[in-house]
Parts: structure tokens; sequence; C-alpha cells
């Protein structure tokens, strides 16, 4: 395995670390500690399978210490029985933030800074602002330290750069300001309502999401089970075969819809997204 890392997760540390094939496990008290298991030993003994937990030395303030490590898999069967109200936010946190990032960049960085190459589109949206609305660079830079809430441009996130361009494009078109700084945001363009709250769109593509993670561990246990003469296999991956294009399909349309809802539930929606289409790729 390699080095431990330590993600942040409100105002709790998680410690976790990647295994050779880049699967990460997780620090079983630091998990225990979040959902409410005042015995980590007796928690993980009770609702997690002996396969997916291991033992490393780990730096602690006492020195190093034989430390035990759940997977994925027995992460969420301690989500699943905790009582605790942060139990659904750190699933989703860990769903939709963490594995997402470390599947598409192969990495969970926090507080990375960008280089000046990845600020370039920034830069080139604010000069567009200032010869478009007469302002001076300091206070196009102010506006955006102020919305960020940063010292600098080179402290925002590089998720966050996209959200950055699109700010000051916002300020540029915006038909209030010329030669003064805004007391707040642009409004956004208004969208046409749907039928149905933001909400119940983003409980529609979670439930997409967990029939794509079903449908995607039956085609991945249907060899083993033909082998012992389970009749539902070949069914099993059949379902898969058959589901794939309309998952991307779904993922396409909840994408689409995403556009029409509320701006917090929207990126919730859009995160889910890759994941949804990564489950259900080849």
């Amino acid at each position: 395995m390699n080095a431990v890392q330590v993600l942040n997760f409100q105002q709790s540390s998680v410690r976790t670390v990647a295994d050779n094939k880049g699967e990460l496990w997780f620090l079983a008290n630091d998990v225990c500690e979040i959902l409410g298991y005042s015995n980590p030993r007796q928690a993980v003994q009770k609702n997690c399978k002996e396969k997916g937990v291991s033992n490393r030395y780990t730096l602690t303030r006492g020195g190093e210490q034989s430390m035990t490590y759940i997977n994925e898999p027995n992460l969420y069967r301690l989500i699943i029985k905790s009582r605790k109200p942060a139990a659904e936010a750190f699933e989703e946190w860990v769903m939709e933030t963490v594995l997402p990032t470390i599947r598409k960049t192969g990495g969970y960085q926090i507080g990375q800074k960008t280089t000046a190459d990845d600020r370039t589109g920034l830069r080139q949206a604010v000069a567009a602002l200032v010869g478009r609305k007469g302002i001076d660079y300091s206070s196009a830079y102010s506006m955006i330290h102020q919305r960020f809430n940063v010292e600098a441009i080179e402290d925002i996130p590089a998720d966050k750069l996209p959200e950055a361009v699109a700010y000051v494009h916002a300020l540029t078109l915006h038909t209030g300001l010329t030669g003064e700084v805004l007391d707040r945001e642009p409004l956004p363009t208004p969208q046409p309502a749907l039928p149905i709250s933001g909400n119940a769109l983003y409980d529609l593509a979670v439930a997409v999401r967990y029939g794509a993670y079903a449908i995607r561990m039956g085609k991945d246990v249907s060899a083993p089970l033909k082998q012992l003469g389970c009749k539902q296999a070949v069914r099993m991956w059949t379902v898969w075969a058959e589901t794939r294009s309309r998952l991307k399909a779904a993922a396409n349309a909840l994408e689409a819809l995403s556009a029409h809802a509320d701006a917090e539930h929207a990126a919730k929606i859009r995160s889910i997204l890759p994941e949804i289409r990564n489950l259900s790729a080849v």
C-alpha cells in the first residue's frame, strides 16, 4: 500500500491509503468516530467482512501503531448500520466527491495549487471584463477574491476555476457594472421550471446511480455464478449488456434536466453523472 493521506470531512479527518490497485482503504477508527460507533473494533467485527479488513502500521501521536483499515464495501456497511444523522452526508461526500475525483484524476488533492497555465482562461476573462466595463484590474480581482473567499487567484482550487471563469463572464455581461464594483453576484439567467423539484431530480439521479452499481455488480459476478451452476447468471449478464445504453441515455437526460434545477442540486446531479457513465462502460 501507498502512503497515508488525510482527507477532511466537515470538522473531522479521515486517514486513507490506496493499495497497489488504486483502491482506497479507510482507517476504521476515523470512520467509526464520524458514524457514531463507540467501539470501532466491535463495529468492524460485527458489520464488516474479513476480506475487506487490513492492518498496517500508521504514524500516530504515540508513534507507529498497527491500525485497522477497511475497504470501500465495508465502509458502506458501516454507513448503512449507523444511526447518526451525519452518516448520509458522509456517504454523499465519499461517493460524490472523493471516489469520483480519484477515479477521474488518480488522486484526491486537497488545496492543490494551480499553475499559471491553469489560470489562463481566468486571466483572459478578467482582461475582457476590464476592457468591456472600464474598471481596473485591482477591482476585478477583488470581486473574485471576495466571491471565492481567497486572498489570491492562486488559492482558487483547480476544480473551481471553471466556476470562477463563468463568474467573471457573468460580470462582463451584467449591464449594471460600469466602472464600479458589484455588491453582490449577478443573478443567474432564469430557467424554465421543472415539473418536479431539484431535490426530487437529485433523488432520481441517485437511484439511477445505485441501479448502475447493482447492474454492474451483477455482471461482475455472473461468470463465477455460472460456473457454480446458478441459473440466473446468464440473465444477470444479459441485463447489464442490454441496459448499458439506457444508463448512458439516462445520464444524458439527467444532465439536460439539471440545467433547469437550482444551482445546488444541479451541481450534485452533475457530480454523479461521470460515475453512472463509468459504470455503464465496457
